[in-house]
């Protein structure tokens, strides 16, 4: 079976609760954790340690664009922050080609915004602003795409 190409030159797609987010710059954080448990037996004297897949963690992904007049971001962080946490989420983040084809696809269960960074602003500064979103999720999964 060949390798498949590396994922290069492209760009994101986000969808969080069915809205696409556009700009995306960066994508980070992205990990899969499973806890290790230990079970310690005594066998013949001999003590034997054992290891098995425990629970898989939950995680948290931080998504990176340059900050405009969309607002779509802050207001969901302001609807967690008075109470509205138990409105979980679905997202999504699909990674394309420059001719939007797409080349990696996961799909995150139980999402909840943790942290909206907005960028440091100077007065007469060149730099393009970029705000950050770190969202915590309970489940990922890596979707298969049909060749």
């Amino acid at each position: 079976m060949a390798a498949a190409d590396p994922l290069i030159n492209g760009h994101f797609k986000i969808t969080i609760d069915g809205i696409t987010l556009d700009n995306i710059t960066e994508v980070s954080g992205l990990s899969y954790e499973i806890d290790i448990a230990e079970q310690y037996t005594v066998q013949d004297g001999k003590t034997i340690n054992g290891k098995y897949a425990g629970p898989v963690k939950g995680g948290e992904y931080t998504v990176s664009r340059p900050m405009n007049g969309d607002v779509t971001l802050a207001a969901w962080m302001e609807k967690a922050a008075i109470g509205a946490s138990g409105h979980k989420v679905t997202s999504a983040i699909e990674f394309q080609s420059i001719d939007n084809k797409a080349l990696a696809k996961w799909n995150f269960t139980g999402c909840i915004p943790k942290k909206l960074e907005m960028p440091s602003l100077k007065a007469g500064g060149k730099d393009v602003g970029v705000e950050k979103l770190t969202i915590a999720y309970e489940a990922f999964h890596k979707i298969p795409l049909s060749k």
